[in-house]
């Protein structure tokens, strides 16, 4: 067994009561809801914001993950249940 599988391990742990709660009411839906992605900046989703030690997309997804949902590129053939807009920064330094 990979401990992945069942344990998530990512920083932000100020996140992690949003993340359980998210989680719980998925887990009564039985159905993972997917999440369409719409960045403010696409261009610069791999940038690390200030006090973080990881690119924003991957805290992004790992939260996503955590709450049970499924990440989908938000376009008209592709939309998810629920449309997430990401005002992610531009450039450093992140003002």
């Amino acid at each position: 067994m990979n401990l992945d599988d069942i344990v998530r391990i990512y920083p932000g742990a100020d996140e992690v009561p949003f993340a359980l709660l998210s989680r719980y009411a998925v887990d009564k839906e039985n159905r993972p809801p997917k999440l369409g992605l719409v960045f403010r900046s696409p261009d610069s989703i791999d940038l690390i914001p200030n006090f973080e030690g990881d690119p924003m997309i991957e805290t992004l997804l790992h939260q996503i993950e955590a709450a049970g949902g499924i990440a989908v590129n938000a376009s008209i053939l592709t939309r998810g249940d629920i449309t997430l807009m990401v005002n992610n920064f531009e450039s450093y330094p992140q003002l």
